[in-house]
């Protein structure tokens, strides 16, 4: 790790562990978050960011998943990052994204000087907290990011099992030239939603990482028929496994990293978040257990990191979508092309991190 880089994960670390006594104020999360410049982690310099490498970037998204973080930071990294692409101004309030399935896109249309645009986004993150939202809908092959005003659109409230502000958006609007910019050709929907997966491993991984310390302390201070349960063979047999899960978990999310600009992007991420959603189920059972009924209370943090993590499994695809999606590519290769398959996505991340 370089100088910088260990810099900016301490100063960031610091900032999110002092945050972590305040799970449920997302302003004032967001206030010291922005002050430090973090949502624009991955804005070219020209357009007033830091331009870091992606992987640090994400490494940081993984501490806010570490720490609990209340502000939607990975959502504003990739909302500024989206509307940089674009050419348009960097929202100085809250941005957030929104997706649809790759598979039922927006429609968007041309009509006269305006655009139209129809469809649903749902579940979208944090809405109610932002200032602009961003998504992405094709026009005539070409690729556009839509800069929505929450305001504008029809809404309906909601949270995820975390008590996070998740909203399905109606679209059924006019937008001017403003509000439809173009994009590269790849950054299209399917790559917003992969993007967001991405963002779930780091969080995951983050996430499993304070899970598997609070579970090992745990077992340390209990005790139970006059010794630490953590001496017991049954629960080091389990915290072991536990730790396993986070490991892959941890691997997995690299993996993921590391396909951000791979053309194989697809499969590597698929495979990334259908693990690290089986790792965090795996591992919260464990957890829990551990645990006994004193994990299950609001008031121990355990049942704030177990509730983010049975959402996150969920959010940009469960383990089960991207196992179809990974099915999918495997079946339309045949027999024969399972194997290079597998060895050529081995090599796309082994070269990705030489």
């Amino acid at each position: 790790m370089d100088d910088s880089r260990s810099l900016l994960l301490d100063t960031a670390g610091r900032l999110f562990a002092e945050l972590r006594e305040t799970p449920d104020d997302t302003d004032a999360a967001w206030r010291r978050v922005a002050g430090l410049g973090l949502p624009l982690a991955l804005v070219d310099e020209a357009h007033g960011g830091f331009d870091l490498p992606v992987a640090d970037a994400l490494a940081v998204v993984r501490l806010a998943g570490q720490y609990a973080l209340a502000a939607p930071l990975g959502e504003a990294l990739l909302a500024n990052r989206l509307l940089a692409e674009a050419g348009a101004d960097i929202a100085e309030g809250r941005p957030t994204l929104a997706v649809t399935d790759p598979h039922n896109p927006l429609e968007l249309n041309r009509d006269g000087d305006h655009w139209w645009v129809h469809g649903r986004l749902p579940a979208a993150p944090w809405v109610e907290n932002a200032e602009v939202v961003v998504t992405i809908a094709r026009h005539d092959r070409q690729n556009r990011l839509l800069v929505l005003a929450p305001d504008s659109l029809a809404a309906t409230p909601g949270t995820n099992l975390a008590d996070q502000p998740r909203t399905d958006l109606t679209l059924d609007l006019a937008l001017d030239d403003h509000q439809v910019r173009e994009l590269p050709k790849t950054l299209g929907p399917q790559w917003l939603f992969e993007s967001g997966a991405l963002l779930r491993c780091q969080e995951i991984a983050g996430a499993l990482a304070t899970v598997l310390d609070m579970t090992v302390q745990y077992a340390g201070e209990r005790v139970q028929f006059g010794k630490p349960i953590a001496r017991q063979q049954a629960i080091q047999q389990q915290l072991a496994v536990l730790a396993t899960q986070a490991a892959i978990a941890a691997g997995a999310a690299d993996m993921a990293v590391d396909a951000f600009h791979d053309p194989r992007r697809h499969a590597l991420i698929a495979a990334a978040k259908a693990r690290c959603g089986e790792a965090a189920g795996q591992a919260l059972a464990i957890a829990h257990q551990v645990h006994g009924a004193i994990g299950m209370t609001r008031e121990y943090r355990l049942n704030l990191y177990s509730r983010r993590l049975w959402s996150w499994r969920d959010e940009f695809g469960s383990e089960r979508y991207w196992q179809a999606r990974l099915g999918e590519q495997v079946l339309a290769r045949g027999a024969d092309g399972l194997w290079p398959f597998i060895t050529e996505l081995g090599s796309s991340t082994e070269g990705a991190r030489q």
